[in-house]
């Protein structure tokens, strides 16, 4: 395997993804971090250490891109406050997105992640209430009515976000 150098320009030429732990212990702190350059000092030192491989922070940092990167390509056009046009969307200043996530990596309860949070609440949810549509004169409904309805309440569902993503 092909020696490490000092922080490789990410996705540029030579830029070391993977690397064995005993190479590790010759690269940099900020190349492989600081569990990967203890455990490959370690391993240097002849110290039991299981043979293995750690990915480079140049390796996560092209991970998190590319997954930011298809993030806003499918959500960019949202903003903080999407009521005020003035707020810039999320592709043109994606600050606020880096922020959650960095306070979502310091969550170490799994129950306080949340997705954890989260999840029961969606459980307690009851199912959508159909109220019967009310019937015209003789117990008939005209077409026009019943189409006039389910368009009123299908925009009246849109507008909010309430319907579910098509």
């Amino acid at each position: 395997m092909a020696s490490v150098s000092p922080v490789p320009e990410p996705g540029g030429a030579g830029a070391n993804l993977v690397v064995e732990l005993r190479q590790a212990a010759s690269a940099s702190l900020a190349a492989v971090g600081g569990k990967a350059l203890n455990l490959g000092r370690l391993a240097a030192a002849d110290f039991p250490v299981t043979p293995g491989f750690c990915l480079t922070t140049a390796a996560y940092r092209k991970a998190a891109q590319a997954g930011l990167a298809a993030f806003l390509s499918k959500y960019g056009h949202r903003a903080v406050a999407e009521i005020d046009l003035g707020m810039p969307r999320w592709a043109e200043e994606p600050d606020h997105l880096l922020g959650m996530i960095s306070n979502y990596l310091r969550v170490e309860d799994p129950e306080q992640a949340p997705d954890g949070r989260a999840e029961p609440e969606y459980t307690k949810v009851p199912p959508p209430v159909q109220a019967p549509a009310p019937q015209g004169p003789g117990g008939r409904r005209g077409r026009s009515s019943s189409v006039c309805r389910a368009t009123s309440s299908r925009r009246t569902r849109h507008a909010p976000g309430l319907a579910p993503a098509a």
